[in-house]
């Protein structure tokens, strides 16, 4: 009878310290929901910015590419600047929230082909 008594009471002492460890795990994913909603609201609205990369560096594309992307940016990238000008020509205007241009490129450098995307449509 006694035996029968103590383990009752060890059974619902285990059953209690189970309650307060679930109670504790519930707590915790309350608390970390919010962050993960955060993060992706903030991937969702990165995903909305739209990036143009005109680098002649393959390395330097795919760093930058690989980076942005991570993180949830759209990116479009080109070799040729005026490919990318013919490409930017047919976007509208505010499709892109940043434009990346080497400065140094041959046939048209990053300067002449910043001022030819910023000249008014």
């Amino acid at each position: 009878m006694q035996e029968q008594r103590q383990r009752r009471e060890q059974l619902v002492e285990l059953q209690r310290e189970k309650e307060e460890v679930e109670n504790k795990a519930m707590r915790f994913k309350i608390q970390r929901k919010p962050n993960e909603l955060q993060r992706q609201q903030v991937k969702e609205e990165r995903s909305v910015y739209n990036i143009l990369i005109v680098e002649d560096e393959p390395d330097v594309i795919y760093t930058y590419k690989e980076m942005l992307q991570s993180e949830g940016y759209h990116i479009d990238t080109f070799k040729d600047p005026y490919a990318a000008l013919k490409h930017f020509a047919e976007k509208d205007p505010s499709y892109y929230g940043l434009v990346l241009l080497d400065i140094r490129m041959p046939k048209l450098n990053g300067l002449q082909l910043y001022y030819r995307i910023t000249i008014p449509r």
